[in-house]
């Protein structure tokens, strides 16, 4: 059974080791009461904000917490994102893993959102491509949505058939009928990987077909040939500048595996002030 977000944390929490620094060693045993908060060293949009507040709730219920800058929202550097307050010894035994989810996360909703930008007052969405670092699948969707891209509903409706998937049956249409033996309330998405299985699919009951492929030729070729009758997506590594452009050509669906699998963190530091500072 799959893992919920809390479990997954509640686990990381749980096996969290002791490093050997003698920075961290100075404050193993130190109860005083401090406060710190998260500062962004850039601008970007945060995301995991929610997932760092649980983890250092979930720590100790010694510890305050308290959002300035909510998952989603924009932020110049120097902002100050979440204020917390509590036993120093409590927070720097969960800091380290909290400010890596707000930094793994923020940096693929800042990458996301940049690129949404550049969509603005099109019809054309950025859909999340299922590609994340190992085990951070959960992570990575939300920070795809806080970043302004989309999922495909609960991902439980559809199912993409690949070419290797579709190269099994006689055709398209009877990988598409076995599928809907299975569950008539499937949407099938038809996967291809150059001008000649777009033709083939073209010409099948597919509804939708996800052209995966670079060649700037062969995406606007096929979309010339599509004249609006199938709903179409296209996944490939575009480049931002040559993003709106290749919206306009009629995709409505864009995916761009790397913003999710390979979005730099973005930068977030751990600051304490000089005085306590109560916050609940």
């Amino acid at each position: 059974m799959k893992k919920t977000l809390e479990q997954y944390i509640d686990e990381l929490i749980s096996n969290i080791k002791e490093e050997e620094n003698p920075i961290k060693e100075v404050f193993k045993k130190n109860t005083d009461v401090t406060s710190c908060n998260f500062i962004s060293r850039t601008t970007g949009v945060v995301s995991g904000i929610n997932i760092a507040q649980y983890i250092f709730k979930k720590s100790s219920s010694k510890i305050g917490f308290r959002i300035l800058k909510e998952d989603g929202t924009y932020v110049n550097r120097g902002d100050v994102i979440c204020v917390i307050s509590g036993p120093m010894n409590e927070i720097l035994r969960v800091a380290d893993l909290a400010l890596n989810f707000v930094r793994y996360m923020s940096g693929i909703a800042s990458a996301v959102a940049k690129f949404n930008l550049e969509l603005a007052n099109l019809e054309t969405k950025l859909l999340y491509s299922g590609h994340s670092a190992p085990g951070l699948d959960d992570f990575a969707r939300l920070a795809f949505t806080h970043g302004g891209g989309i999922l495909y509903e609960e991902n439980k409706n559809y199912c993409v058939l690949s070419s290797n998937t579709i190269a099994r049956f006689e055709s398209i249409d009877d990988a598409i009928k076995a599928v809907k033996e299975v569950d008539k309330s499937i949407k099938p998405i038809v996967e291809v990987n150059d001008q000649i299985e777009f033709e083939e699919a073209l010409f099948s009951s597919a509804s939708v077909i996800r052209l995966t492929c670079s060649k700037e030729q062969v995406i606007k070729n096929c979309s010339i040939i599509n004249n609006d009758k199938k709903i179409l997506e296209l996944q490939s590594e575009i480049e931002l500048k040559h993003l709106r452009l290749t919206a306009k050509l009629g995709y409505k669906y864009i995916i761009i595996p790397s913003l999710s699998d390979s979005s730099k963190a973005l930068p977030i530091d751990l600051s304490f002030y000089k005085r306590f500072k109560k916050v609940k």
